[in-house]
């Protein structure tokens, strides 16, 4: 939660190549909540089993943030219909 009590939500993932030993590796990221990054080997930059692989890695992240959103989505409608329709005069 921030300073206001709000909590915030990122997501934020995406998609490197690094050279080691002259090759070129393809490698998923992803950050969690907390800030710590994790790496997916994909494999061998410019292959097609790569290409495949880093589309089907995505997907299922998509997906997976697909079923978070949904659940965000349905909290916050509960929050609102929780809410008074109209404030409460101040006096």
């Amino acid at each position: 939660m921030d300073q206001a009590g709000v909590r915030m939500t990122q997501f934020t993932f995406g998609f490197m190549d690094k050279t080691v030993k002259g090759h070129r590796y393809s490698y998923f990221w992803t950050y969690d909540g907390s800030g710590h990054k994790s790496e997916v080997y994909l494999g061998k930059q410019g292959t097609l089993r790569t290409q495949k692989r880093s589309l089907e890695t995505k997907l299922g992240h998509l997906e997976g943030l697909e079923q978070t959103i949904q659940e965000m989505i349905k909290q916050t409608r509960a929050e609102l219909e929780q809410l008074p329709t109209e404030e409460a005069p101040k006096t």
